[in-house]
């Protein structure tokens, strides 16, 4: 290859290289991330469901108050080109779910676990909505000073609405009696 053919090649190259390094900085922050919540969130654990669910939220806000920018960047990176997310972050993603899952399937026993898996989701959403929303105090948001509240009835809200509209699991999905 020629100097010239090289001179013309090595912006292409260093933006590859700086695109590449950039990305894998932002996955090991990302990593760090779901490490340092999920050791939050494990902090809120208790055996009575209810009080488990609370205790996450609130462990939630605290985290998300603290860290808003790393939440942001976890949150809403999206990888170019739909390439997949790697592996090990998408287990982290899991594990963080299953914080929610483990207390939903305790209030819902025979529930198919995969369904509660779904409402689990749900809940978490809506949680980090609401947070992201106050703390970044976007027009239609819950001011922050009264977000544990707000968050505090939320979270009772959906558990009486859960109560209340989950219908009996499918037939085919039902245990055997």
């Amino acid at each position: 290859m020629s100097a010239g053919t090289a001179r013309s090649w090595a912006p292409i190259a260093f933006a590859c290289f700086w695109s590449a390094s950039r990305l894998a900085s932002l996955l090991e922050v990302n990593r760090d991330t779901f490490r340092a919540l999920g050791a939050s969130l494990s902090e809120a654990e208790v055996e009575d469901p209810v009080e488990h669910l609370h205790r996450l939220a609130d462990r939630y806000l605290d985290f998300a108050t603290e860290h808003a920018n790393l939440l942001r960047a976890l949150f809403e990176h999206r990888m170019e080109d739909d390439r997949p997310y790697p592996d090990d972050l998408l287990d982290m993603e899991v594990a963080t779910f299953a914080l929610v899952h483990k207390p939903l399937l305790k209030l819902l026993p025979e529930y198919p676990a995969g369904q509660v898996g779904m409402l689990a989701r749900t809940l978490f959403s809506a949680v980090h909505g609401i947070i992201s929303l106050g703390i970044e105090d976007r027009l239609v948001a819950v001011p922050p000073q009264s977000l544990r509240l707000q968050l505090s009835l939320f979270v009772d809200t959906y558990l009486a609405g859960l109560e209340a509209y989950v219908p009996e699991p499918p037939s085919d999905l039902r245990p055997e009696r």
